[in-house]
């Protein structure tokens, strides 16, 4: 990820807000396994990187969003955890993939 001008909690960070884009800070704390502290170092840092932009909705409460370079760390992003993936279960077919994930669900939900 050094190499896209961005970290694994950078991207954590704009996955979360590709899949909740009206999430509060809290929720994207939450979901990214962060404090709302240092969530909030983090949001400022991508701010003056330019891969989200912050504005004040309703008293505290501020809206993200990702701006276009922010789109594109998370889409090299996605190559690469993909290419991650691939290197790490790549050698097992579809029918092993699907059964490896149901265990994983299995011992999850104990």
């Amino acid at each position: 990820m050094r190499s896209i001008g961005s970290t694994i909690v950078q991207w954590d960070v704009l996955r979360a807000l590709e899949r909740q884009p009206d999430a509060s800070a809290h929720d994207l704390a939450q979901a990214t396994f962060q404090s709302d502290q240092s969530l909030g170092v983090m949001m400022r840092n991508m701010e003056r990187k330019g891969l989200v932009e912050r504005r004040p909705v309703r008293g505290r409460r501020l809206e993200h969003r990702v701006t276009d370079a922010g789109a594109a760390v998370l889409e090299q992003g996605h190559r690469f955890a993909a290419e991650v993936l691939d290197a790490s279960f790549g050698a097992l077919d579809a029918g092993e993939r699907q059964q490896l994930l149901a265990l994983l669900r299995r011992i999850g939900a104990d």
